[in-house]
């Protein structure tokens, strides 16, 4: 069942007239109906409630981020292919745990992007992938959960492009393979076998091959208990099929039936299911809208021309699918015979053929069943921006994704690589201005580190290789002024280095910033300690319009205040608080950082010490606000508190987003900040 129904002789998405969606939003469009949507989760979660059972939607069906997120609060887990859907479901709230990564081509940088989230499990499909996770997870010293996905063999009767069972696909392991292939990742210091996978087809309509593929699988998970491999869950992935028009699919029950049927009496032990169904939940959950340009009368028949085709709706074109085609509003006049075809310059554009509708030109027609692969599978093809998507619940609609324009056709090619890292909760862009010299401007820095509309990030970093192990090192906020210094944006840029081999990993990194030389030496696979310069106390260096003292006292927020201020390339001054929760940092760390006194501004740092070899900080820092961390404001602080006798070196500073340890023997003595990084993903813009 679902929303999209006639009331009268007019098509309703819900509560809503799909003529007044596509007035509002224009076509072709894609309509999701949210009830049909939740309404097809809680049927499959129902039909297996007798049994532990795990649900991840196959995200390669739509990966729209509206949508993922409305399944990620219903509970579900996810079935990623790539890194980008990796990014995908973490932006829409996944729990990691509850992703499996599948996939026959996962890269390097995909399995360390996925190792450093936690994902739950790699479904694996080779020996030298299994082999590359194994190697990448012990170099970051995790232990990566797999399963290995098993070729049953087994013919799913479906279209051969669908079909991922049988013998010559390119899919999973060998069934006669696969107790060596356990063997060996039990060899493998970095990995534990959690379970067992198989995934045979899409849209597929009989029981009897699900049947035969977790047969399958179970006779191995039997074999390998008498080696004492023991596995925790069956993963038979997804591929129910559904009803496009006339097709009768099994129901989810007997589908259900079947899978615990045979689950009960061949499993060896008690085995959690898991499931990755896409198109049973998101098929008949959308419709695509589109208008007749023409109707177009030949020898032979009558084209209705639309403003969409195969490159908003690839399906009918890649396998002859079928799609239902309905009228949005039914008129009162004879049918004729249409082929439905699109725009685009191919003989194979065409979204239904032989249709009886009663249709004339400037009429809305909607294509059914499209949630699944419709828009996901969409591309650019003769410079066609994709459409418009949105969402009905009830009597409300919402934009979902707005519809492209040919200006963001043309900036697509306008491309800057870039690689996202992480240092102690903050984010930075990285760009290798050895790959690429663009340089980005202050206004395009202050446009792509927004949140929501750019790639989002604390700070950008440019790196350009001087000679040897040295580079120069520019570090820039988000509303695009440069820093002096950043120690947690130095750890990234020596992880970038060695995951791309462009140093020599026994030599120490150096970064010359715009005021001074920072040295990094490497400590283990992922953890660095940074050469961040001796602390300067001076007022010129800070710069503090304000005699030399220890401390100072000043007026700022109506209050009055005593801080301590030094240079660690970034001015900070530091202020003791009794309880750091309660820190007044928005107030008076803003209040201080624009004081008159400091005519550069300054960061702002609220220290509480916790022990000798402890304290608690959080940061006011210049042009951002309060951060996660602040390498520079941890350096600041430790040294103040050592300085005054309330710490001794080493000092573990707790911030926000995590811990440092910094080192510091006194006077004349450089600072060293020891810490983590790590890299999130790669891309361009």
């Amino acid at each position: 069942m679902d929303y999209f129904l006639y009331k009268g002789d007019e098509l309703y998405a819900e509560e809503v007239l799909v003529s007044k969606i596509a007035e509002q939003y224009g076509t072709p469009c894609y309509i999701y109906s949210q009830q049909t949507l939740e309404r097809h989760w809680h049927a499959v979660d129902a039909a297996f409630a007798q049994h532990p059972h795990r649900i991840c939607y196959a995200v390669k069906a739509n990966g729209n981020l509206t949508l993922l997120k409305i399944l990620a609060d219903l509970g579900a887990g996810f079935d990623i292919v790539s890194g980008g859907e990796l990014a995908r479901v973490m932006a829409a709230g996944a729990d990691p745990q509850k992703i499996v990564f599948s996939g026959v081509g996962k890269t390097t940088a995909e399995i360390r992007q996925a190792l450093s989230i936690g994902i739950g499990v790699f479904n694996v499909e080779s020996l030298p992938e299994i082999h590359r996770i194994n190697d990448i997870a012990e170099s970051m010293g995790k232990i990566a959960a797999v399963a290995v996905r098993i070729n049953p063999d087994i013919n799913a009767h479906t279209h051969p492009y669908i079909s991922t069972g049988l013998a010559h696909n390119k899919f999973g392991i060998d069934k006669n393979e696969v107790i060596a292939v356990y063997k060996t990742i039990r060899q493998l210091p970095a990995l534990k076998a959690v379970g067992m996978a198989c995934h045979i087809g899409s849209q597929i309509l009989e029981l009897t091959p699900f049947a035969e593929a977790l047969s399958c699988v179970l006779q191995l998970v039997t074999a390998l208990k008498e080696h004492n491999i023991i596995l925790q869950h069956v993963d038979v992935g997804g591929g129910l099929g559904v009803c496009y028009d006339t097709e009768i699919p099994p129901s989810l029950v007997e589908y259900a039936s079947t899978l615990l049927s045979t689950l009960h009496k061949q499993a060896p032990y008690p085995l959690d299911l898991w499931l990755e169904p896409g198109r049973v939940l998101m098929a008949n959950a959308a419709i695509l809208v589109a208008k007749i340009e023409y109707l177009k009368e030949s020898a032979n028949k009558t084209f209705a021309i639309l403003d969409a085709g195969m490159t908003d709706l690839v399906r009918p074109a890649l396998y002859d699918a079928h799609h239902k085609i309905i009228a949005v509003k039914k008129l009162a006049q004879k049918e004729i015979t249409v082929d439905l075809v699109g725009p685009v310059c191919e003989s194979s554009d065409f979204l239904g053929k032989s249709r009886l509708l009663a249709i004339n030109t400037g009429d809305l027609i909607a294509v059914r069943s499209v949630g699944a692969y419709g828009f996901s599978m969409g591309s650019h093809y003769n410079a066609r921006p994709r459409c418009a998507e949105v969402l009905v619940h009830k009597d409300e609609t919402q934009l979902i994704r707005r519809r492209e324009t040919i200006a963001d056709l043309l900036s697509h090619e306008q491309k800057q690589p870039f690689i996202k890292m992480q240092a102690l909760g903050n984010d930075f862009v990285l760009l290798d201005l050895d790959e690429n010299p663009e340089l980005w401007s202050s206004d395009k820095i202050k446009q792509f580190s927004h949140r929501q509309t750019g790639i989002g990030f604390d700070q950008l970093l440019t790196i350009q290789r001087k000679e040897g192990n040295q580079f120069y090192y520019k570090i820039y906020n988000a509303d695009g002024g440069e820093v002096e210094q950043c120690g947690n944006g130095a750890r990234a840029v020596a992880l970038y280095l060695i995951l791309e081999n462009k140093i020599e990993c026994s030599k120490d990194i150096q970064l010359l910033t715009c005021n001074r030389l920072m040295t990094v030496k490497t400590i283990g696979p992922h953890r660095f300690v940074v050469d961040m310069g001796k602390p300067d106390f001076s007022p010129a260096a800070i710069p503090l319009q304000m005699p030399l003292q220890d401390q100072y006292e000043i007026v700022a927020d109506d209050e009055a205040c005593n801080f301590s201020a030094v240079s660690m390339g970034n001015p900070h001054a530091v202020l003791r608080v009794e309880a750091i929760d309660n820190a007044p940092v928005q107030t008076l760390g803003k209040a201080l950082c624009l004081h008159p006194c400091f005519p550069k501004q300054s960061n702002v740092g609220f220290m509480q010490i916790i022990d000798k070899h402890r304290l608690a900080l959080r940061v006011y820092e210049r042009g951002v606000g309060e951060t996660l961390a602040c390498g520079s404001g941890a350096c600041a602080a430790a040294v103040i508190a050592i300085r005054d006798g309330d710490c001794q070196s080493p000092v573990t500073v707790q911030l926000t987003g995590g811990e440092l340890i910094i080192h510091w023997q006194g006077k004349n003595e450089p600072v060293w900040m020891e810490g983590d990084a790590q890299c999130v993903y790669e891309g361009t813009v």
